[in-house]
């Protein structure tokens, strides 16, 4: 539905640019933003046959594991080389390893399809978990894969986020959020939100609005 006349639309910030620049020097804004847009749409895919092996992995009543593991390896490898083969096939192992077990079934796929947008201080958030599963205790839960080599405050905003978009979009809660390390293999805990993160990233938010509404040449920046 759009906006009713004379309501300004806010800008569309992914939580991945938001958590980046949350406890980022402001001198460094424009070199991660301009990072951000020349690499995110591969890493995006350079990581998506990690996701859906995973899903498929958790998804199918008797899955046929052999065969994921080589769809996984085949489409990384066409997506990044060896490297990117290589990195996929390790994280997926970490995740068969470390977490399929704690996964009674799995509810919803979310990376088919447009989530919608929830609002947050200046702006609307998009991005969020990648599916959610039942627990052991038959508790829904909201998990996002993590692949990649990231700062702890880092982490810690993107949690944040993702605890914002499933509040406002399932009605859930941090305790929901399962952000999935698969570099060290860990659950990274997160059973309450955080005050002075979410702070952190509503100012970069504010900020980040300004700065783009000045638009100033890159030289000047």
């Amino acid at each position: 539905m759009p906006p009713p006349k004379n309501q300004i639309t806010k800008p569309k910030v992914h939580i991945y640019l938001l958590s980046k620049l949350a406890f980022a020097d402001v001198t460094d804004w424009r070199k991660i933003m301009r990072d951000l847009r020349q690499g995110r749409r591969g890493m995006y895919w350079s990581y998506k046959p990690l996701r859906e092996g995973a899903y498929r992995m958790a998804a199918e009543e008797n899955p046929d594991v052999r065969a994921i593991y080589s769809d996984v390896a085949s489409l990384a490898e066409k997506a990044g080389g060896d490297r990117c083969r290589i990195a996929n096939v390790a994280a997926l192992k970490t995740f068969e390893k470390k977490f399929l077990d704690g996964i009674t079934s799995v509810r919803s796929n979310f990376m088919q399809g447009a989530e919608q947008p929830v609002e947050f201080g200046e702006v609307e958030l998009v991005g969020g978990p990648h599916f959610s599963i039942l627990d052991a205790d038959g508790i829904e839960r909201y998990v996002y894969l993590h692949p990649s080599n990231w700062k702890g405050e880092e982490v810690n905003a993107f949690c944040e986020l993702l605890t914002v978009v499933v509040e406002k979009r399932r009605q859930a809660s941090a305790r929901d959020v399962w952000f999935l390390d698969l570099r060290l293999g860990q659950k990274v805990p997160w059973n309450s939100s955080k005050k002075l993160v979410r702070r952190k990233c509503e100012q970069a938010a504010e900020f980040l609005v300004a700065f783009q509404a000045a638009n100033l040449p890159e030289e000047e920046a």
